[in-house]
């Protein structure tokens, strides 16, 4: 009898699973020609970090708004986008190079997608892209990678870009240097849509590794006077301008406080925790925090140590 309970509970767990998979595989729409490919119900890196994708349907073609972290992911949004539309996927936009965004470029490619990216982000893909994959650095175990081959973009473009997919063009806008060099967010104008790219992080921590803050508050200050009635963050849940203002708090008050504290030790696990304590509190990303400080504010080589000034 217990052993008959115990493969029930298993059967039922995993239909449980499966339910939430679908159900996280799902696309949300927007309005009538836009939908987000949500990523969170799970955080993990198989999951692309809990990264957001979105389609943008006209009536000619679909433009896809990144492409998730592995092959593996990248067909199970094809296979949520095909359940929505069956109208050719013409472009696919990186809106930066981070890998939890661009690694299903391939299986994108393959349909006969246009890849296109701000020419840094391509810099920066061509530059990082392999490196990551071939050493595990994204976080993906080796069968979590299968299949999934590195893709650069097709098309670049420095300042805005506009696609025509038939009755509708949405709108490609690079401000100045932000999350990353070559980061982007798309405007849907009528819609009040933006997609944001991880421009905007919702209760996540955010990765500021490749940022220029001053840039990242300016580029925050563009798309909150657009007033959109629904931004997409590169990861959280679905924003408005309330979220926007948060993480212009934080990444000024980040930027204050580590820069302080990395005056005062060398030890980033030290810093970190200090950082912690002072932060507001977001649920998800803390891994971000050790990859700013790695990056961005703790460079100096060891012999540099402060104790040697």
């Amino acid at each position: 009898m217990k052993t008959l309970i115990k493969k029930l509970c298993v059967i039922l767990a995993t239909l449980l699973w499966i339910q939430t998979a679908q159900a996280a595989n799902k696309l949300t729409q927007l309005s009538e020609n836009a939908y987000v490919f949500l990523g969170t119900e799970d955080y993990s890196a198989n999951n692309s970090y809990g990264a957001n994708a979105g389609i943008i349907i006209g009536d000619k073609s679909v433009l896809v708004i990144d492409t998730q972290i592995s092959s593996l992911r990248a067909q199970e949004f094809i296979q949520a986008i095909r359940e929505i539309t069956d109208k050719p996927i013409r472009y696919v936009l990186n809106t930066h190079f981070h890998s939890d965004h661009t690694f299903g470029n391939a299986d994108f490619s393959a349909l006969g997608a246009t890849i296109i990216s701000h020419h840094m982000a391509d810099v920066y893909m061509k530059k990082w892209s392999q490196k990551i994959l071939d050493n595990g650095w994204s976080g993906l175990t080796s069968d979590q990678a299968q299949g999934t081959r590195i893709t650069y973009p097709d098309m670049t473009f420095q300042d805005k870009l506009v696609i025509d997919l038939g009755g509708i063009k949405p709108e490609i806008i690079f401000h100045t240097h932000s999350h990353t060099q070559g980061s982007v967010f798309v405007h849907l104008p009528k819609q009040q849509i933006v997609f944001a790219g991880d421009v905007l992080f919702n209760d996540y921590h955010p990765n500021m590794s490749a940022s220029d803050v001053a840039g990242w508050v300016k580029t925050l200050d563009l798309i909150s006077a657009l007033n959109a009635k629904t931004i997409v963050p590169g990861h959280g849940e679905l924003s408005v301008n309330k979220d926007l203002t948060e993480l212009r708090s934080y990444l000024l008050f980040f930027d204050e406080k580590a820069k302080q504290f990395a005056e005062m030790s060398d030890d980033r696990k030290e810093v970190q925790l200090k950082l912690l304590k002072v932060l507001p509190h977001r649920a998800h990303g803390e891994s971000a925090i050790n990859s700013s400080l790695k990056w961005k504010y703790m460079r100096k080589p060891a012999s540099a140590s402060k104790t040697q000034k």
